[in-house]
């Protein structure tokens, strides 16, 4: 299967540059008892999303659209983690995060839409389906 030139660039390599990300610690409201109040373990990472060279611009459009809950008013997409008591751990989870929203978008960017002409193809090719009605058997 071969890929023209613009879907070949448009593809994404799973790596996200870190140094692009700012990260942001703070006090959890998750588990962990009386380490909630005394560690910064919420991870919030944000980047603005015009400015990431490391995305396509089909990439931007449809990151854009699926994350416009999270995207604030300066264009920086923001995404937060307090799922466990280890900040390392909370980071991993942001930017597992973005990763699998950055792989949807693009598996659903060359996703042929469905016409109106396709469904009326579909149901014309397709045999009709043949309702079973199930016989029922009475001793007089």
């Amino acid at each position: 299967m071969r890929r023209s030139l613009e879907t070949f660039f448009s593809t994404f390599n799973g790596i996200i540059p870190t140094e692009d990300i700012k990260k942001r610690y703070v006090l959890s409201s998750g588990p962990g008892g009386q380490n909630v109040q005394k560690n910064a373990t919420k991870v919030e990472i944000r980047f603005n999303l015009e400015e990431a060279k490391w995305l396509s611009d089909k990439l931007k459009e449809g990151l854009a659209k699926k994350l416009t809950n999270r995207i604030n008013c300066r264009g920086e997409v923001i995404i937060s983690s307090d799922r466990t008591r280890e900040r390392y751990l909370n980071l991993a989870d942001c930017f597992d995060k973005l990763r699998t929203a950055i792989y949807n978008v693009e598996r659903n960017l060359d996703r042929r839409i469905e016409s109106y002409e396709d469904t009326a193809f579909l149901r014309k090719t397709s045999p009709a389906k043949s309702v079973i009605v199930p016989v029922v058997c009475r001793k007089w």
